[in-house]
């Protein structure tokens, strides 16, 4: 029961695949440093030592592969949101013109106005968390 709450909560607490990468990083460091502090120390032998220093830094450069492997589709997902909210500005902006050019009518001004605004505002939420998630 504990491990199953232990879990979720991990979960709840880092709800992006890069977090959880980070975290899983920052603990084989942790390993490492743990395993070269106990080896100085006498309390593990130099053949276990050589393997477990190896196999950490192998699930560490694996792991920093994929994040970085995320972080590269990530940027590209940014640039895409970025052109998708430049095109919906211009289809605000050309609704707009239509209004005043007598081409639809007020509700329906008001109804594409507040769609876009909507769709806009995803957009820059989409945009600022993918920001935040990449530095």
């Amino acid at each position: 029961m504990k491990q199953k709450e232990s879990v979720v909560k991990q979960n709840l607490e880092e709800p992006f695949i890069v977090q959880r990468i980070n975290s899983n990083i920052k603990k084989k460091v942790f390993q490492l440093e743990n395993l070269s502090r106990e080896h100085k120390l006498r309390k593990v032998d130099h053949e276990t030592f050589k393997k477990l220093k190896e196999k950490y830094k192998q699930e560490k450069f694996e792991l920093e592969t994929e994040r970085d492997e995320l972080i590269i589709g990530m940027k590209l997902w940014i640039q895409d949101l970025k052109m998708e909210k430049a095109e919906l500005s211009s289809e605000r902006k050309l609704n707009k013109g239509r209004y005043h050019s007598k081409e639809i009518t007020e509700e329906e001004f008001q109804a594409n106005d507040k769609d876009f605004d909507l769709r806009l505002k995803k957009n820059q939420t989409k945009i600022k968390t993918l920001d935040v998630l990449t530095k």
